[in-house]
């Protein structure tokens, strides 16, 4: 889902300045907010959000690069221990 908000906005969001801190900080929070610090350098992550917003890397591949780059925290592991205790 990170990734679809990320692509969505780096699609439709007018900064055509080259300015991409906002999509940025959008992989980050929403990480963030829902279990999943990113364990990606931040060289590394700002690179994978330019080049998603260059077409030089799809949503695809931004997917995988944020599912090897992402940590479970304790609210992710929570959720997971809850869900498998519903079946």
């Amino acid at each position: 889902m990170t990734a679809a908000y990320t692509a969505g906005i780096v699609d439709h969001y007018p900064s055509g300045d080259g300015n991409k801190r906002i999509e940025f900080v959008v992989v980050i929070l929403f990480l963030e907010l829902n279990g999943h610090p990113l364990a990606a350098s931040e060289e590394d992550a700002a690179q994978a959000v330019l080049s998603l917003a260059a077409c030089t890397l799809d949503e695809e591949r931004f997917v995988t690069f944020l599912r090897v780059n992402t940590v479970c925290d304790i609210r992710c592991e929570k959720i997971i221990r809850r869900k498998n205790t519903l079946g």
